[in-house]
């Protein structure tokens, strides 16, 4: 399977453990602030939670502390 088909699963377990409130159904390849961050974001039911998944890992960030927090590649 292709990254940019659908974020790997593994990965995606991952950061559900630590985030149980992940949507993954929105999950978007998209970018955090500059294209030269490109991966997949998933966003939290109820917080302003936001993962990103790369092709080698995974964080979580605030999304209100940014102002470009619905930009979308």
């Amino acid at each position: 399977m292709s990254f940019f088909e659908h974020p790997p699963p593994a990965l995606v377990a991952e950061a559900m453990r630590q985030h149980p409130s992940l949507h993954a159904e929105t999950a978007r390849l998209s970018y955090d602030g500059t294209p030269a961050k490109w991966g997949w974001r998933i966003e939290a039911r109820g917080t302003p939670t936001l993962v990103f998944i790369s092709p080698g890992g995974w964080y979580a960030r605030d999304a209100s502390r940014t102002p470009d927090a619905d930009l979308e590649g």
